[in-house]
């Protein structure tokens, strides 16, 4: 699994500063994050970034890949927003692709975060056109979720595969529906939340239905969802034979 919640503050190599990397968690100790970025050197993970995410930065595993870096935003000054890189991978799939998302939390409360949601956005690439459905830093700070944020809550959210950062292409309810189900479980293993609700907008709410559908048995379920003008009944699609394949 693929996560993180900070931005590296050194690198021994040829990235500048802000720059998305990728790379393996290497070593850790009670205060720092070693990350091997291969022939550009060594990042490191520490100070403040890290005291303020070090309930989920503790729990990354030896040998986990992680991209990630911190978005400077002119919304407002509590809010931390993280845009990250992770791996999902379908079962039966033979190449794991590599999903855009972001991670939005109030700095102001990070020691009391118990909570999480993982958010799922509307819109599609599928058929893939010259202009791609993203999911925007700006749609993150819409009131609803930035209510739950301020109230605590530590926010996740995909852009599935076949956006502009991602890798693979939109299925439309295919594969990319696995990219919901691997992010709800990268929460749970790097935070130790296990409350933890979905909410869909459009799209995300016809995500979020079929994820529930094929929802791991391992995996713990949501407390709950909210679907937000989702599509319950989708017949109607079948009269676009792009969408019927």
């Amino acid at each position: 699994m693929v996560n993180t919640t900070t931005q590296i503050k050194e690198v021994s190599g040829g990235y500048s500063v802000g720059s998305l990397v990728e790379g393996k968690v290497v070593a850790k100790d009670r205060s720092s994050l070693f990350i091997d970025l291969g022939p550009q050197g060594t990042g490191i993970i520490y100070g403040r970034e890290f005291y303020e995410v070090k309930n989920v930065v503790k729990n990354l595993n030896i040998g986990e890949i992680i991209s990630h870096t911190k978005l400077e935003h002119k919304f407002d000054d509590t809010t931390e927003l993280i845009e990250i890189l992770y791996k999902s991978k379908a079962p039966n799939e033979k190449k794991t692709q590599h999903i855009h998302g972001y991670i939005m939390y109030n700095i102001q409360k990070i020691k009391q975060i118990k909570k999480a949601i993982l958010f799922c956005r509307g819109g599609n690439n599928f058929p893939v056109t010259e202009g791609r459905m993203d999911l925007k830093p700006r749609q993150l700070f819409r009131k609803d979720l930035r209510h739950q944020v301020d109230n605590g809550y530590i926010l996740f959210a995909s852009n599935y595969r076949g956006s502009i950062k991602s890798t693979g292409a939109d299925e439309f309810g295919g594969k990319d529906i696995w990219d919901v189900i691997n992010l709800f479980d990268i929460i749970v293993k790097a935070t130790k939340i296990t409350n933890i609700h979905m909410i869909g907008a459009s799209r995300g709410g016809f995500q979020i239905m079929n994820a529930y559908n094929i929802w791991p048995k391992k995996l713990i379920k949501p407390k709950s969802f909210i679907l937000i003008s989702a599509s319950l009944n989708i017949k109607h699609l079948y009269d676009n034979p792009e969408y019927r394949q």
